[in-house]
């Protein structure tokens, strides 16, 4: 069977980005709009290479740019009508080079046997900061917070 030539038409694109933008994963909007995936490929293949004819790479461009505005509609969709799923787990959430918004707070790690010291978590620290610098104007309550702290059971002070 001879092998049918597609080209790329203005009204192929066209068709295949509307597939795109309405949320289409791009081998099935290229399947929709006609093309064999094999063909939509190559097209994305040719305009990605180094020195790629203008409308190959005008094509790979415009089929990317239509991917990211159907997902930027997904977002602000979910954005909008589920405001605390993008925030645990769209662009707010935690990452390891930022806070996000919605960071779960993790217990300390604890074992058999062992209890964790609370006073050693990083927020307790602020938090005993905060209090130690606020005391520092009332001498008496710092020297009697430290006597109360100091009453602590042996057993425990040794974490």
């Amino acid at each position: 069977m001879p092998r049918h030539r597609q080209r790329l038409t203005p009204e192929v694109e066209q068709t295949l980005l509307t597939y795109v933008r309405a949320g289409g994963f791009l081998q099935v909007a290229a399947a929709a709009a006609g093309l064999p995936a094999e063909v939509f490929v190559s097209w994305l293949r040719k305009g990605r290479a180094p020195g790629a004819r203008r409308r190959y790479r005008d094509f790979h461009d415009a089929v990317l740019q239509a991917a990211a505005q159907a997902r930027m509609a997904a977002e602000v969709q979910v954005f909008q009508k589920r405001p605390l799923d993008w925030l645990r787990h769209g662009p707010g959430r935690e990452a390891t080079d930022s806070p996000g918004w919605a960071a779960t707070v993790k217990a300390p790690a604890v074992g058999p046997g062992r209890e964790a010291n609370l006073l050693l978590l990083p927020e307790v620290q602020r938090l005993l900061q905060v209090i130690l610098d606020h005391l520092a104007a009332y001498p008496d309550a710092r020297t009697h917070l430290a006597a109360v702290m100091d009453e602590r059971p042996r057993s425990r002070r040794a974490e």
